[in-house]
């Protein structure tokens, strides 16, 4: 195998991966769990070869669906909540070459007109706070405050599944996923916030990040318990928590 076979194999894992993304997420940002994906080449042992995963997605054919880890397929869930910090690392690792994406169709044909990215991506998330949230965390954070603390449910409502107007349910996403109270669904979000976001200055953006970054407050000696209003000390959630917060940091 040749190093020129293998960025050819690379390069097609990543046009892949986001021609899956955008059949398997929502304008909110919610992504599915599970979706349907199947291109086999006809040697096994090939590196790679031409096919069109997406073509069904987010079903395996026509109807058919798929799970894994206890989550359900097409729901946004704790599978799925990892993507935005994940492609929150894309994004500010390889910022040229994630703009830098080839869109398909579903016949495997070049489609100009799609406009798909990391930052693409991000943006969709960064605009539902802004649109669906009880308060503007970029130009009046003071507002998402009580008593000097991060009052976390006029932010929940801008992931809200049990609300059909948030967009958490669409063509890519069909089932019903979890809540954004449970830490692990909403701090893969703020990350989203490290992409700049067309009508957001950079002060803005940054006033997001601090806002989400102060939700949990930590006692700096002693080893007490973190303290907030969405902090959790159970392993899922801390590793999301401390892997979005990190993302956040640019560390």
């Amino acid at each position: 195998t040749s190093l020129r076979d293998l960025l050819h194999a690379f390069d097609g894992a990543v046009t892949a991966g986001y021609n899956l993304l955008y059949r398997s997420s929502c304008a909110s940002g919610a992504v599915a769990n599970w979706v349907g994906t199947r291109a086999p080449c006809d040697d096994p042992e090939a590196q790679s070869c031409p096919g069109v995963p997406w073509a069904t997605t987010p079903y395996v054919g026509l109807k058919g669906n798929c799970s894994a880890s206890g989550t359900p397929f097409g729901a946004y869930g704790a599978d799925a909540s990892r993507t935005p910090w994940r492609v929150a690392m894309d994004y500010f690792l390889y910022s040229r070459e994630s703009k830098e994406l080839v869109m398909y169709d579903r016949s495997g044909h070049k489609d100009g007109s799609i406009d798909f990215s990391a930052r693409a991506y991000l943006n969709r998330i960064a605009r539902q706070y802004r649109r669906r949230a009880q308060c503007d965390g970029g130009t009046h954070p003071e507002e998402c405050l009580f008593n000097e603390k991060v009052k976390t449910e006029l932010l929940a409502s801008a992931f809200d599944p049990a609300d059909p107007s948030d967009g958490l349910v669409c063509e890519g996403v069909p089932n019903i996923g979890e809540s954004w109270w449970a830490p692990f669904m909403a701090y893969p979000t703020f990350s989203a916030f490290v992409a700049p976001l067309e009508g957001l200055s950079r002060d803005e953006s940054r006033a997001w990040i601090d806002l989400f970054a102060s939700i949990c407050s930590f006692p700096t000696e002693g080893g007490g318990k973190p303290d907030g209003t969405l902090c959790s000390r159970s392993y899922f959630d801390s590793a999301q928590e401390l892997v979005s917060t990190m993302v956040m940091a640019g560390a």
